[in-house]
Order: C-alpha cells, then sequence, then structure tokens
C-alpha cells in the first residue's frame, strides 16, 4: 500500500523561556485525517513535565502515542511526546492549538497530517537522548521493526540553535536544517514513507542536549479492508455448465405450471412451449437414482 504524502498542518511553534503555555496559528483542518501531533517542553531545573494539548474547539481528542524524556537535573532537561488525533469531520473553523506544561520554562507544538484510512495502531519504535556535541542522535534499532508498507516518523527536539540535517532516508518536514521554536530551541521532523529501515543513521547538529523519538505508521492489516467494486462494466465468462452423460436435472424445490400452447407432451416427446406466457408448477423433482449432476467450467 502506498501512503500519501503527509502534510505538516500545524506549523511548529514555542513559546519563551518563561511561559509554561505556547498557542499555534488558527490551522483549517481536514476531514479523514490523522494528526500525529508533537509536543515539547524544556525546563531549567530538575522535574521537567509532560506537555498536554488543548484546543478551542473542544471537539478533538488526544492519543499518547509515547515520548522520550531527558531528565538528569541538567539545565535544560527535554521532553517529547506524540499524541494521535483522528479527525472525521473536520470542525467548520481553524482551530488553535496550545501546549501546556506546568512548571516548565519553554513549550510548544507541532502536528503532522496523515490520511486516517491508511494509518494502522501506530508506535513508538525508538528513542535516544544525547548529551554531548560530540555525538548526535541515532535510532540504531526500530522494534518492532517497520514493514515494507509502512511508514516512519523520525522527531528530534533540541536545545540549541545549531542546524539538524534531515535524518538518512527522509524528506525533511520542518526544513533541511530544521526549524527554531522559542528561544534557544531547534526542531527536525522527517518522514520516509518509501522504504522505511530497521535502524537510523545519526543526524549531524552538534547540539549539546538531545531528544529524538520514531514513530512507526503500520498500513491497516488486510483484514480491515473493505473492497467495493469500482465504475466499469463486467463479464462473466466460462464455459458453459453441462450435465454429465447428459442426464436431464430436474426442477428444485416449488410448484410449477405449464400452460401456454402445445403444453402437453406426446409420447414423452420433448415440451417446446409456443408463443403465450407459461407458470410452471408441480412437486419438487429428484434426480433419478440420486444422479448427481457435474457442472463443466464456468
Amino acid at each position: 500500500m502506498a501512503f500519501t504524502t503527509p502534510v505538516a498542518r500545524v506549523a511548529a511553534f514555542g513559546a519563551t523561556p518563561t511561559a509554561t503555555t505556547a498557542n499555534s496559528s488558527a490551522t483549517t483542518l481536514t476531514s479523514n485525517t490523522t494528526l500525529v501531533f508533537l509536543a515539547w517542553s524544556a525546563r531549567t531545573t530538575a522535574g521537567v513535565v509532560k506537555p498536554t494539548i488543548t484546543d478551542d474547539d473542544g471537539g478533538l481528542s488526544y492519543t499518547e502515542i509515547g515520548e522520550v524524556v531527558l531528565s538528569d537535573g541538567v539545565n535544560p532537561e527535554l521532553r517529547l511526546t506524540a499524541y494521535r488525533c483522528d479527525i472525521g469531520t473536520a470542525p467548520g473553523s481553524a482551530v488553535t492549538f496550545t501546549v501546556s506544561a506546568a512548571s516548565s520554562s519553554n513549550v510548544g507544538g507541532f502536528g503532522v497530517e496523515w490520511v486516517t484510512s491508511e494509518c494502522g495502531t501506530m508506535y513508538i519504535g525508538a528513542t535516544d537522548t544525547r548529551t554531548s556535541s560530540t555525538t548526535d542522535i541515532t535510532f540504531s534499532s526500530i522494534s518492532p521493526a517497520p514493514g515494507a508498507n509502512d511508514a516512519t516518523l523520525a522527531c528530534y527536539f533540541m536545545n540549541g540553535t545549531n542546524n539538524i540535517s534531515t535524518p538518512a532516508g527522509h524528506t525533511a518536514l520542518a526544513g533541511a536544517n530544521g526549524t527554531t521554536v522559542g528561544t534557544n530551541r531547534k526542531l527536525q521532523v522527517g518522514y520516509d514513507i518509501v522504504s522505511p529501515a530497521s535502524s537510523i543513521a545519526a543526524v549531524t547538529t552538534n547540539n549539546v542536549r538531545q531528544v529524538g523519538l520514531v514513530v512507526v505508521i503500520p498500513a491497516p492489516s488486510a483484514g480491515a479492508y473493505d473492497i467495493d467494486a469500482g465504475a466499469g462494466s463486467y463479464a462473466l465468462t466460462g464455459t458453459a455448465a453441462t450435465p454429465k452423460h447428459a442426464w436431464i436435472t430436474g426442477a428444485g424445490a416449488g410448484s410449477y405450471t405449464l400452460t401456454g400452447t402445445a403444453a402437453t407432451p406426446r409420447h414423452d416427446w420433448r415440451v417446446s412451449a409456443g408463443v403465450g406466457s407459461y407458470t410452471l408448477t408441480g412437486a419438487s423433482a429428484s434426480l433419478l437414482h440420486a444422479w448427481k449432476t457435474v457442472a463443466g467450467a464456468g
């Protein structure tokens, strides 16, 4: 199955270092789509708080897919959480999203739109954290490994302003070098809908404090498909079925009346109906000696 190219639907946004909430720009959503919503928080002291999402529509709901946390008491601690939001019928007006995290020093978000019917149950396939400018985020093993028909979304959140390269095998959604969000924070997101691998090589950035995760988007299982005939015309072909040895099959259960011209057989001659209308009635007819007919190809 081929995925439709995902869209960066909710533009990346972030708050100043002292804010605990951040608001997106007003966003027009699309029916029958799914948002993978990335929310992050950063804190200058220990105990970085999980970011949560609300919106001014009130009819949307968010299910956490998973997260990655760098919590070691060093300034700043980082947290990146991925949520899923399924949109059946899109709200009638543009929606503003709010990310909040009490006692955090910086929050923000970013939303990637997928076609709902193409998405199975999403999961976090890998996470990584780094605390040195000499080593960068690497996803050495994605587990369970994505299938050939699945997709991956590689997501990175860092303290610093150095560029973040596009992850190997992925197409950038947040710019080729990432996007600055809030103050002194950097985001990079890339997708692979062609040939998702079981590992993703390190990005290049040299930012000191880094977190990253991979969202795996499986294609729906075959059992979830509904098959409908497409537009067009159809023909049934094959050889007409012929009773074996020319045995004559009897009528099935029901009642039958034969009326019209030349309706009565004479000396067991076969009946040839003449012009007129006919109704066949009678008791259920059975094959003589329980012989069974064998249908030919057809």
